[in-house]
């Protein structure tokens, strides 16, 4: 199963449909909720679950008292006090934000935590109160990020606190509860001096029991979790990867604005000037398995790439010979104009996703 798919369906069965409009309230702080959000749920997910607007839980906002918030975050202190503040119970004039609130946590919330909740002045406006246990940012089909940049650093910088390591090992845990697996953790040390990792397997452990007696996850073990240093394998950052994906990041993060990729948003902007035949001078794409053309190219050799994106752009002039000016088809013949504009839609779609791969293997092609 795809992992993102599964998040994806995941959060769809969580998040329950609602006629009623409703906004969605990230965590402060919270980019990895809003990545959460944008990766797991499409526009129409949003919609079809009466969810009309996002907004950021730490700032100013306006009071919307018809209006159910659902709130996305992580369960902290900060967090709790922004969502009673919503409510009144701290604000310096009476009165709430909105109707009522539905709380979902990205990860199990202490039961003290929820004592103070129940016992709080927001408790009769809070309808839902759920763990989505959902942590963690998927990338593709079988990778996952924990967006956690500085880890590096505080690994073999000495500054991997043990609450740092109880966040990583919450999130990693949150990643066994989206798949409904229940690994038996399993640790590789290159590094003698650095027991961080024996130290989170054995907090990914307990976490795991955790869920495990909360009913979040069954009892087997029939899959591994296989945790790693970077001592495992320290060549590989050294080296310079040759397909498709690994050199379109690595290369065209680097280029002029008008052509690069942003390998925070997964995102390809090129100039399609220097394409005659394009309308538009400027477009982006988002590069995901939505798209069928990178999804087939992106773990091929450059000179595979090559090939195949060739190959389907000869193709495609070909099959629409007709349909670019050539003079071909007789102006007088209905039927040959019928099925010229039958057919020009599904041109301008197949030009429209090809024309990034293209674009982006000349320039790879001419940087390597």
């Amino acid at each position: 199963m795809s992992l993102k798919d599964a998040a994806g369906r995941y959060c769809r069965r969580h998040v329950p449909t609602t006629s009623h409009p409703r906004r969605m309230e990230d965590s402060s702080g919270g980019h990895v909720r809003k990545k959460i959000i944008s990766t797991c749920l499409k526009m129409k997910d949003m919609l079809d679950n009466g969810i009309t607007l996002i907004e950021d839980l730490s700032k100013a906002r306006q009071p919307l008292t018809y209006l159910d918030a659902v709130y996305f975050v992580r369960p902290n202190q900060e967090n709790i006090g922004h969502i009673k503040k919503d409510f009144g119970e701290v604000r310096e004039y009476s009165g709430r934000l909105y109707k009522a609130a539905h709380l979902f946590f990205t990860e199990i919330i202490p039961d003290d935590m929820l004592g103070d909740i129940a016992k709080s002045d927001i408790a009769p406006f809070v309808q839902t109160v759920k763990e989505l246990n959902l942590a963690f940012l998927p990338i593709e089909e079988r990778v996952f990020s924990l967006d956690n940049p500085m880890a590096y650093n505080d690994y073999y910088g000495g500054k991997m606190t043990e609450k740092k390591l109880d966040e990583i090992a919450e999130q990693l845990v949150t990643v066994c509860a989206t798949l409904d697996e229940s690994p038996c953790p399993k640790v590789r040390i290159c590094n003698s001096n650095l027991d961080c990792v024996k130290r989170l397997a054995t907090k990914v452990q307990a976490k795991l029991e955790k869920y495990k007696e909360a009913n979040i996850l069954t009892a087997n073990n029939k899959s591994q979790l296989i945790i790693l240093d970077r001592g495992f394998d320290p060549i590989s950052p050294f080296l310079h990867e040759l397909t498709f994906q690994a050199m379109a990041y690595d290369l065209l993060s680097a280029v002029s604005a008008s052509s690069k990729i942003d390998p925070v948003k997964n995102t390809y902007t090129f100039d399609s000037n220097k394409d005659s035949s394009l309308d538009d001078t400027k477009k982006e794409i988002i590069l995901d398995t939505s798209n069928e053309v990178w999804r087939e190219l992106r773990h091929l050799h450059i000179s595979t790439v090559v090939q195949k994106v060739n190959q389907k752009t000869n193709a495609l002039m070909e099959k629409y010979s007709n349909l670019r000016g050539s003079g071909g088809g007789d102006p007088n013949n209905m039927h040959e104009m019928k099925s010229m504009i039958n057919k020009m839609p599904k041109y301008k779609r197949r030009k429209r996703i090809l024309t990034p791969s293209l674009n982006s293997r000349r320039t790879v092609w001419r940087l390597q």
